[in-house]
C-alpha cells in the first residue's frame, strides 16, 4: 500500500494517497513512514492540523528524534498557533542548543511577532555558544537595525560577512528590498 500511495502521489493524487495511507494506518498505526508521508502530503494541501495528528504520534513513537517536534514547531507557526510554536522551538533548544535552524526559525517568529528584544536575545545567545553562526550574526544584525543599532547591526554585518562571505547576495537583496519601500 506504501508503494502504491506515493505512485499516486507522483500521480499528483494527493487525496486518493491520503485515502490509503489512512487505510494502511487503520491496519498498522505505528507505520512510521506512512505517518510521515500522510503528514508531508497533509501540509502540502494545508491541512496543518491534521498533520499535527500524525506528526504528535510520530513524536510518541520516536521520542528522540529530533526532526518530528521541528515539524510540529513549524506546523504550529503556519498554522497561526505562533505561542504554542514559540514554546515548541524553546523545548528543542533547552534539548539542542547548538540546533542553529532552531535558532533562525525562532527568531525570525518572534520578529513576525514584533518580539524584537527577544529575538535579539535569542541570536545573541546562539552567538555566544557558536561564535562562527555567521546566520545568526545577520539576524542579529537585522533586529539591531530595527531597533536603530545602526552600529551594532554594521558591526553583525560585517561579523556575519567575515564569516561567510556568500552571505553578501542575501542582504544586497535586503537592501534593495528597504530601499524600495524607502525604510532608510
Amino acid at each position: 500500500m506504501l508503494t502504491q500511495a506515493k505512485k499516486l502521489l507522483s500521480d499528483n493524487q494527493p487525496v486518493a494517497a491520503i485515502a490509503l495511507l489512512t487505510q494502511l494506518l487503520t491496519t498498522n498505526p505505528e507505520n512510521e513512514e506512512a505517518l510521515t508521508l500522510r503528514a508531508v502530503t497533509l501540509v502540502q494541501m494545508g491541512q496543518t492540523k491534521e498533520a499535527l495528528t500524525d506528526v504528535d504520534t510520530l513524536i510518541t513513537l520516536q521520542p528522540t528524534q529530533l526532526a518530528y517536534p521541528l515539524l510540529r514547531a513549524d506546523l504550529l507557526a503556519i498554522d497561526g498557533q505562533t505561542e504554542n510554536a514559540i514554546a515548541a522551538y524553546h523545548s528543542i533548544l533547552a534539548q539542542k542548543p547548538e540546533a542553529g535552524n532552531v535558532v533562525l526559525r525562532l527568531g525570525n517568529l518572534l520578529q513576525q511577532a514584533k518580539r524584537w528584544e527577544e529575538a535579539l536575545t535569542i541570536y545573541s545567545n546562539a552567538i555566544e555558544a557558536l561564535p562562527d553562526f555567521a546566520e545568526a550574526y545577520m539576524a542579529r544584525g537585522a533586529v539591531k537595525h530595527h531597533l536603530k543599532d545602526l552600529a551594532g547591526a554594521a558591526e553583525d554585518l560585517k561579523q556575519a560577512l567575515t564569516l561567510k562571505p556568500e552571505l553578501a547576495d542575501q542582504f544586497e537583496g535586503s537592501v534593495t528590498t528597504i530601499d524600495k519601500k524607502g525604510c532608510h
